[in-house]
Protein backbone atom coordinates (compact mmCIF):
# COMPACT_ATOMS: atom_id res chain seq x y z
CA UNK A 1 0.00 0.00 0.00
CA UNK A 2 1.35 3.08 -1.26
CA UNK A 3 0.43 6.58 1.12
CA UNK A 4 1.37 9.84 -0.42
CA UNK A 5 0.41 13.20 2.07
CA UNK A 6 0.59 16.37 -0.72
CA UNK A 7 1.23 19.73 1.37
CA UNK A 8 1.76 21.94 -1.39
CA UNK A 9 1.68 24.99 1.12
CA UNK A 10 4.32 23.29 4.06
CA UNK A 11 1.30 23.55 6.33
CA UNK A 12 2.46 20.59 8.92
CA UNK A 13 5.53 19.11 9.78
CA UNK A 14 7.43 16.14 9.10
CA UNK A 15 6.39 14.69 12.19
CA UNK A 16 2.69 15.28 11.22
CA UNK A 17 2.53 13.91 7.96
CA UNK A 18 4.49 10.90 9.25
CA UNK A 19 1.54 10.66 11.74
CA UNK A 20 -0.97 11.05 8.97
CA UNK A 21 0.67 8.13 7.30
CA UNK A 22 0.95 6.33 10.04
CA UNK A 23 -3.20 6.56 10.81
CA UNK A 24 -3.82 5.92 7.43
CA UNK A 25 -2.00 2.58 7.32
CA UNK A 26 -2.99 1.78 10.93
CA UNK A 27 -6.91 2.03 9.52
CA UNK A 28 -6.66 0.61 6.33
CA UNK A 29 -4.09 -2.02 6.84
CA UNK A 30 -6.92 -4.66 7.40
CA UNK A 31 -7.72 -4.24 3.94
CA UNK A 32 -4.60 -3.91 2.15
CA UNK A 33 -5.03 -6.73 -0.06
CA UNK A 34 -7.48 -4.71 -2.16
CA UNK A 35 -6.14 -0.69 -1.38
CA UNK A 36 -3.62 -0.10 -4.08
CA UNK A 37 -2.82 3.96 -2.77
CA UNK A 38 -3.91 6.39 -0.68
CA UNK A 39 -3.58 9.95 -1.16
CA UNK A 40 -3.92 12.82 1.74
CA UNK A 41 -4.21 16.62 0.09
CA UNK A 42 -3.81 19.48 2.31
CA UNK A 43 -4.88 22.82 1.62
CA UNK A 44 -5.53 26.25 3.36
CA UNK A 45 -8.79 27.22 3.31
CA UNK A 46 -9.06 30.89 2.22
CA UNK A 47 -12.26 33.04 2.73
CA UNK A 48 -13.73 35.76 5.08
CA UNK A 49 -13.55 34.68 8.45
CA UNK A 50 -11.46 31.59 8.29
CA UNK A 51 -8.55 31.92 10.71
CA UNK A 52 -5.65 29.24 10.21
CA UNK A 53 -8.17 26.89 8.26
CA UNK A 54 -7.10 23.35 6.53
CA UNK A 55 -9.18 21.12 4.39
CA UNK A 56 -8.04 17.38 4.24
CA UNK A 57 -9.10 15.19 1.30
CA UNK A 58 -8.27 11.16 1.34
CA UNK A 59 -8.64 9.80 -2.40
CA UNK A 60 -8.23 6.02 -1.48
CA UNK A 61 -7.64 3.87 -4.77
CA UNK A 62 -8.71 -0.05 -4.82
CA UNK A 63 -7.19 -2.89 -7.21
CA UNK A 64 -9.48 -3.65 -10.05
CA UNK A 65 -12.57 -6.17 -8.52
CA UNK A 66 -11.34 -8.59 -12.33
Amino acid sequence: MRIEVIDSAGLTTAQARAYAEYRLFATLARHARVVRSVRVVLEQLEGKGVANGVTCAVDVVLEPAG
